[in-house]
């Protein structure tokens, strides 16, 4: 699992309302983004590991991304790039490159 920032997280509650996401899938993306497997989300939220595999799939159509890991890697590379104290700007204009 990987800390996100207050930055960070917020970074992609933007985006997921650009994108006009559900609050569930908004979470996802949060979650998927801070590493958390579909095991770890599932567990957290008293589901079925299917039932979250599911969210994400939706979540990576909408987001027009091929795999889970791709949202991770944004996220890293965002960290990486911006350092402890990036502009919340920045960096969704960063992710969202990263997300078409």
């Amino acid at each position: 699992m990987y800390q996100l920032g207050t930055v960070m997280e917020s970074a992609l509650r933007t985006i997921a309302k650009r994108y006009l996401l559900s609050a569930t899938l908004e979470e996802r993306l949060v979650e998927i983004g801070s590493g958390l497997t579909y095991r770890d989300i599932a567990d957290r939220h008293d589901l079925s590991e299917n039932t979250v595999k599911n969210e994400a799939r939706n979540l990576l159509e909408i987001l027009g991304l091929d795999c889970r890991h791709l949202i991770d890697a944004a996220v890293r590379a965002a960290s990486s790039r911006f350092g402890n104290n990036p502009e919340i700007t920045s960096v969704i204009e960063f992710l969202e490159v990263r997300f078409e």
